[in-house]
């Protein structure tokens, strides 16, 4: 099984890996390939990065790997409050020497960037670049933990299906920028399956120029949906009210008390090349917070880059993977390719963790930092004995009674129904974009009724005709009178995109 087991006194951990192999282990690398390590996005795990591993600009030339931390994906561990970010770090160093991989390109996001940037200045021989996107305050603003703090409370005490899911829509809302089809979310190439595309184009190839604007917006909307309904299944399944305590203790390590920020010192020994991708009008993540990072990396060769993403959302690694691994592909391309041997895998646990300890020891300035045993992950912990109480004493208080709280999965332990079916909650009151304008044509249609003849036999069977017929004449009034209309742009988008609905599944 593909998981890392870190193993010492006071600690446990085993953490859970994917690679692009064909086997998903990493013997079959191919030595002559570069390795990117990734990091996955903020709430999910390392099946999330799919988007990547899929792209061949990155499979057919890299050897990836992706690492779930030990508070996400399927990994397990021994809970300690000592666990911060900086023990992260270690973990994936840890990890870097059980595999015996080489130095690799770092690729993160999120609240994960200030993981790699602790992973480049504790280990700076495992790291050949940075790749940062979506890059964090070292500092979450007090108005968005107030909000998160809202929304985890909602989420880890709902009585009933419709409040979880309003928290569910919450969370969305909060952590993607507003719902994914209003952030400028990503093109159905990103999603729809490969032997679907090509009908696809020949759908839109059948369509006038502005039928086709049409579908093709209709066909982003379907796709955001179905992303949605994903994502929130997900947090369904991994993050129930009754695993509430361990949702907790990623929250609080990630985004509160153990988020100390780096100073300016301790990022200037950054030297190696780095690379900022950043949402250009994202709400969680301003571009403002990229600038700053970009400034205090004063030690990064010809300074760190910064490249803006257009839209909003605020998962770019998902939503607007494409242009990202554009980016990233293009970057790797102008770095120098390493050697096939590995001098890094080839030094001993002990001595390469009793070098980042000191150098951390310097960095704090804690000569007792050394006296601890370099083994071990959590040695190199920041947090002080009353925040790690602190800690253990918030994710107890979540753990309480959580065996009996509300459960929103079936007995075959799915969600109970999709996201984008459920009805509006009695505490929300949606705007007038998305699926509320569907409904409320359906209580406010217009007085006349247009019925399509039915179709043939031969044009059932063609995709392309279907389309076109779709969007044919409408001539039979409620009244029994026949006139000719030409259809309107509700009539168009109904019948486009019932078709991209059977095509797009």
């Amino acid at each position: 099984m593909p998981f890392v087991d870190l193993v010492s006194k006071e600690d446990y951990a085993s953490l859970w890996y994917y690679t692009n192999s064909p086997y998903n282990n990493v013997g079959d690398f191919k030595p002559e390939r570069p390795t990117i390590v990734m990091l996955h996005p903020f709430i999910m795990d390392s099946t999330w990065c799919y988007p990547q591993l899929d792209d061949p600009r990155l499979n057919e030339n890299y050897n990836i790997v992706i690492l779930d931390t030990r508070l996400t994906g399927k990994s397990v561990c021994k809970f300690s409050g000592k666990y911060d970010l900086w023990v992260a770090a270690a973990d994936i160093a840890h990890a870097f020497h059980h595999l015996r991989l080489p130095a690799a390109h770092i690729f993160a996001s999120e609240v994960f960037v200030l993981v790699a940037l602790r992973l480049a200045i504790l280990f700076p021989e495992l790291c050949l670049s940075l790749t940062l996107c979506n890059v964090p305050p070292e500092e979450e603003r007090k108005d968005v933990l107030n909000s998160l703090d809202d929304i985890l409370s909602l989420w880890c005490h709902a009585q009933d299906l419709a409040t979880f899911e309003h928290a569910n829509r919450d969370l969305l809302e909060f952590a993607a920028g507003k719902r994914l089809g209003k952030a400028g979310g990503g093109s159905p190439q990103n999603s729809i399956s490969d032997r679907n595309r090509e009908a696809y184009r020949d759908v839109l190839g059948s369509l006038g120029s502005a039928e086709r604007h049409l579908a093709s917006a209709h066909a982003d909307k379907l796709v955001e949906v179905e992303l949605e309904d994903e994502l929130v299944s997900f947090w369904q399944t991994t993050y129930p009210p009754f695993r509430r305590s361990y949702l907790m203790s990623f929250i609080q390590t990630f985004c509160h008390d153990q988020r100390i920020p780096l100073t300016a010192d301790e990022l200037a020994q950054i030297e190696m090349p780095v690379m900022i991708m950043q949402a250009a009008n994202n709400a969680l993540y301003p571009v403002k917070y990229a600038e700053a990072l970009r400034k205090k990396l004063v030690g990064v060769p010809n300074g760190a880059m910064l490249q803006l993403v257009h839209g909003r959302v605020g998962f770019i690694t998902l939503v607007r993977s494409s242009i990202v691994n554009q980016l990233f592909s293009k970057f790797l391309a102008t770095l120098e390719r390493p050697g096939p041997h590995d001098e890094c895998a080839a030094s001993s646990l002990k001595f390469t963790m009793s070098r980042a300890l000191q150098r951390l020891s310097l960095l704090k300035k804690d000569p007792s930092m050394r006296q601890r045993d370099v083994l071990t992950p959590l040695s190199f912990s920041c947090c002080d004995d009353e925040t790690a109480q602190k800690h253990i004493e918030l994710v107890k208080s979540y753990a309480k009674g959580q065996r009996s709280a509300f459960s929103p999965l079936g007995a075959d332990g799915r969600p109970i129904r999709k996201f984008s079916e459920r009805k509006d909650h009695w505490l929300s009151e949606e705007d007038l974009d998305g699926q509320d304008e569907v409904r409320r044509e359906s209580f406010h249609k217009p007085p006349a009724v247009w019925v399509d003849p039915p179709p043939s036999s031969d044009e059932k069977d063609d995709v392309a005709s279907l389309a076109t017929f779709s969007i044919s004449r409408r001539s039979e009034y409620s009244s029994g009178s026949t006139i000719e209309k030409v259809p309107t742009r509700s009539d168009t988008r109904k019948s486009v995109q019932k078709q991209l609905i059977r095509l797009l599944r």
